[in-house]
């Protein structure tokens, strides 16, 4: 098994997205976006050796803002405050 540690860029626009990664193992972390959009970056583990590809939904949701009934079956991975202030809670769940 070989593992790797790969990052995700996830817009701040209220939308859930979606990433088809082979060998998802875990998502472990996220901070605010390092190349000046306005976004958090998720970095996630995969098995290089594992073809399998996994669907993964990335939220991120501001707090004190209702969450949707799917974003709250969701896994929480990090929190990150933003350079303007606003704290966001990043969530990931694997669909298939």
């Amino acid at each position: 098994m070989t593992q790797k540690i790969y990052r995700v860029q996830i817009p701040v626009d209220g939308r859930s997205q979606m990433f088809s990664i082979t060998g998802y193992v875990a998502a472990l972390s996220a901070a605010p976006a390092c190349n000046g959009i306005y976004g958090v970056d998720v970095w996630y583990l995969v098995d290089d050796t594992d073809p399998k590809v996994t669907e993964v939904k990335f939220s991120v949701a501001g707090t004190g803002r209702p969450l949707s009934a799917t974003e709250t079956l969701i896994d929480y991975i990090d929190t990150c405050v933003m350079s303007d202030g606003l704290v966001w809670h990043v969530f990931a769940r694997p669909v298939a």
